[in-house]
């Protein structure tokens, strides 16, 4: 019995998307727990562990400036 697609092993060198966000930031799983964040506007921070890329995600985006768009 195979374990489903989401346990199996990534292989060396392969990144997987883990979450996107609506402005466009990821965060990608690597190997060995680390996890690398990327903004939109670059650029990406490698960090070990989901909950502490999670943390740098949501700082990231409550931090950077926001374009103010003006619809005309």
């Amino acid at each position: 019995m195979s374990a489903p697609d989401s346990m199996q092993h990534t292989p060396p060198g392969c990144r997987r998307l883990v979450a996107m966000t609506p402005t466009g930031s990821t965060i990608e799983a690597l190997e060995d727990g680390a996890y690398r964040v990327c903004l939109p506007q670059g650029p990406c921070q490698t960090v070990n562990g989901l909950h502490r890329a999670n943390d740098l995600l949501y700082w990231s985006e409550q931090t950077r400036p926001h374009k103010n768009v003006v619809e005309g």
